[in-house]
């Protein structure tokens, strides 16, 4: 009996508040490093496009481990795979707090990466076993709700208790987060995923993500992805060293500023259901491209932070508009390997997060960041519409 049908042990409610919470810290580890980044520079001495490469560390294990997170829950289950994710993400984090130098923290962001990458798109794949098609756009939408919270409160909290206590404090904090998480996914996957079910799951050998390359839909789906996570979020890990340096604002303001990346993302969840409903995905993509052009224009122009704070709340009201629909295409590309197909798609997502931010610093440090945001926002409009024109029009097509 495949897992996707079995019955929720504790009721689809308890479980899905449990994923949102793992998803709520996993989102926090992802972006807390970026407001520390100017007191790393200050700290370690280095220049802040080189403090850029504790961030890209992150992203590449965390895209490189989806290889191996996919197929370990298509064959012990998702939740065991969820919550021993977050118990490795626990340990990391604390590590991270006791590194005694900028090399070994990059080494340990890798780590890091690597434990929360079973975290988020592991979680996908359960929600979309879960729900059917025509209301999964939706479902997602309301998921995401947990992960930018998450996503704005690493942002903000790690730049306030960085300002307070230190930047190794936001890391410990992280860590205590996480390890109270891991214990609630743990004692649902021990009564939601039974030693029953174990004897269900084909013992045999199981298909890899691999497979799935052969399909032209899957590869077609996976290349936007890596272009979207190059071009659009990695940008924005260097918001708050820009509103550092020059607007002399505090690594907490600059923190709350960034966060307002997922307060844009808030208002799409908030609106989603009806959005989708009224306006299909083709027109919300289109709509979601004038939204990132405008965000990136005011980051890239404004000579207040203020416009920087409009210009984050635009950009990120797009970006989520169009990543929910990516995620949508990506759980329906292979409902039989739902958890490969979500690993392969996340992989690609913070692929393109890792080498763009390496991309990004080059430029920040030759041309500046307002350039980067002008070349981002031009590109990334250019790639939507064709995300609209070839993956959503299909999307529609298929059968709920």
């Amino acid at each position: 009996m495949p897992e996707s049908v079995m019955p929720l042990a504790l009721g689809m409610r308890h479980e899905r508040l449990a994923l949102g919470l793992s998803g709520f810290f996993a989102a926090a580890s992802i972006r807390a490093a970026d407001t520390l980044l100017p007191a790393l520079s200050r700290d370690f001495g280095i220049s802040a496009g080189k403090t850029g490469v504790a961030v890209t560390s992150f992203m590449l294990a965390y895209a490189a481990f989806q290889l191996i997170y996919g197929p370990l829950a298509e064959r012990y289950g998702k939740l065991r795979v969820i919550a021993a994710a977050l118990l490795a993400c626990a340990v990391a984090n604390f590590s991270q707090s006791l590194a005694p130098g900028f090399a070994w923290l990059v080494v340990l962001r890798a780590m890091a990466g690597a434990a929360a990458a079973g975290v988020i798109p592991i979680c996908l794949a359960r929600l979309g076993d879960t729900e059917p098609l025509a209301s999964r756009q939706s479902l997602l939408a309301r998921y995401s709700v947990a992960t930018i919270c998450g996503l704005m409160t690493g942002q903000w909290v790690s730049g306030l208790v960085a300002d307070a206590l230190g930047w190794r404090a936001a890391f410990v904090l992280l860590a205590a987060g996480f390890a109270c998480v891991a214990a609630i996914l743990a004692n649902l996957a021990r009564r939601g995923e039974t030693a029953g079910h174990w004897q269900r799951v084909d013992p045999g050998p199981r298909p890899g993500p691999a497979t799935l390359l052969k399909s032209a839909w899957v590869r077609r789906v996976l290349c936007m992805t890596l272009l979207l996570g190059l071009l659009c979020p990695s940008v924005f890990a260097f918001v708050p060293t820009y509103l550092k340096l020059h607007f002399a604002l505090s690594l907490a303001a600059a923190g709350a500023i960034t966060s307002m990346h997922g307060v844009g993302g808030l208002l799409y969840a908030g609106f989603a259901p009806a959005l989708i409903r009224r306006m299909g995905r083709q027109r919300l993509a289109r709509l979601a491209a004038a939204l990132l052009g405008v965000g990136m224009a005011c980051i890239a122009l404004g000579q207040h932070w203020l416009w920087i704070a409009a210009g984050c709340l635009c950009a990120g009201c797009g970006y989520y508009i169009v990543l929910n629909a990516m995620q949508t295409a990506a759980t329906q590309m292979a409902p039989s390997q739902r958890a490969n197909a979500v690993a392969l798609f996340a992989f690609c997502l913070f692929a393109g997060q890792g080498l763009g931010v390496l991309l990004a610093a080059r430029l920040v440090d030759t041309a500046g960041i307002p350039a980067l945001f002008a070349i981002s926002g031009v590109l990334v409009i250019l790639l939507i519409l064709e995300v609209s024109r070839q993956l959503l029009h299909r999307l529609d097509a298929t059968p709920p």
